[in-house]
């Protein structure tokens, strides 16, 4: 029943340029999240 849900985790990515690619591309993404508030702090509460 479960034979099929586990991964065994010894298949290799066909092109490893993807992960550098993916990698590069969530780390920008989070960086431009962490960006945004420093940008616009007017909308940021006085303290």
């Amino acid at each position: 029943m479960f034979d099929q849900t586990f991964v065994d985790g010894t298949q290799k990515t066909k092109k490893p340029w993807t992960i550098a690619l993916s990698l590069s591309l969530q780390i920008l993404i989070i960086g431009v999240l962490i960006l945004i508030p420093l940008i616009y702090t007017e909308a940021l509460p006085s303290a």
